[in-house]
């Protein structure tokens, strides 16, 4: 309204901008940023604001000519020239954006949370560009400059976990969730974590939270119900799988339901109940290559070798390239002297 009642009132549309761009509406925010800087262009502030808002919809041209711009009138905007290397980094100039990078680094000028960003964006340049031990030691850079800067956090813990460096991922999913409980995206890369770990119980304990949450997330039900029967809770884990599938309609994510219910059973020593719900897994949705592949595994395991041998076809055809299938599959036809 106070826009509307004054159009050249600048300190209402930069704060009806900022509004927009917190409230998820960038895009209506962009306007608004632009007549701020047209009523006065050496707003420095305000032309960085409209940069990174033009940066953040991937109007990346528009967004160079702005930090240019800025850079004329302030060549040492550290601000500008970390946003300067994102967009050079965007635009696959990774030469320039790292000149750009150090260049903060360097300036004795930068604060603590400058230098962060500057080291945190030549780890994600290093990350982007395959070269990972070069970023995991950006990151614990980073990590010194600010211990709480969450996206470094969370993309070494990434790597770590990726490169079985299980115990350090683990710590970083710890301090994560710190900071943030709430983060179920955390939560459930520290459950994994912990199982590849052997921490079944910790594990648990954090699966039983996200399933809390969340009772009908196929993935979480799936997960947390094998862990529960390693754990030796196995009916606990049947019967949080039949409540998941009396409540779920769509075929897949049910026959995904079903085939772990039919992985529980086995271990729980129902052996023909577990494979009939196993073969009812592959009947409800047999292009669903992860049932298939299970049904193919426990066949194989209770000596059914020919039968087997249909699954890893069936498997095959919708997953090639599966190397462990395809050696399983190899097998039985081997000890079916074929």
């Amino acid at each position: 309204k106070a826009v509307e009642l004054a159009p050249e009132f600048r300190e209402a549309r930069a704060r009806l901008a900022r509004v927009l761009a917190t409230s998820g509406r960038l895009e209506d925010s962009i306007p608004h940023l632009q007549k701020v800087v047209e009523l006065d262009p050496r707003d420095a502030d305000g032309r960085l604001r409209l940069a990174r808002a033009l940066m953040e919809v991937r109007r990346t041209d528009d967004a160079t000519k702005e930090v240019a711009a800025l850079l004329a009138q302030q060549p040492d905007n550290l601000d500008g020239i970390l946003l300067s290397g994102r967009i050079h980094a965007v635009n696959g100039n990774p030469e320039a954006a790292e000149r750009e990078f150090s260049r903060v680094t360097d300036l004795s000028s930068a604060t603590r949370d400058q230098r962060a960003r500057a080291h945190l964006n030549m780890a994600l340049l290093r990350q982007a560009q395959g070269r990972i031990q070069e970023s995991i030691e950006f990151y614990g850079q980073t990590l010194k400059i600010s211990p709480d800067q969450p996206q470094a956090l969370f993309n070494l813990a990434v790597i770590l976990a990726s490169n079985q460096r299980l115990k350090g991922a683990a710590e970083l999913y710890q301090r994560l969730l710190q900071l943030d409980p709430s983060r179920t995206d955390v939560r459930y890369r520290l459950a994994v974590t912990e199982m590849g770990r052997g921490e079944l119980k910790a594990a648990s304990e954090h699966f039983e939270q996200l399933v809390a949450d969340r009772p009908l997330a196929i993935e979480l039900v799936t997960s947390s119900s094998l862990l529960l029967a390693e754990l030796g809770r196995g009916d606990e884990a049947a019967d949080r799988l039949l409540a998941a599938i009396s409540k779920t309609r769509d075929k897949a994510p049910k026959a995904r339901l079903k085939s772990t219910l039919g992985a529980v059973e086995i271990k729980n020593g129902y052996l023909e109940r577990g494979l009939g719900h196993l073969r009812d897994a592959v009947d409800l949705a047999p292009d669903v290559p992860e049932v298939r592949k299970r049904y193919a595994e426990a066949l194989a395991g209770e000596k059914r070798y020919a039968q087997a041998v249909d699954e890893y076809v069936a498997y095959g055809a919708l997953a090639p390239g599966d190397d462990q299938a395809t050696f399983a599959h190899a097998t039985c036809l081997i000890i079916l002297d074929r």
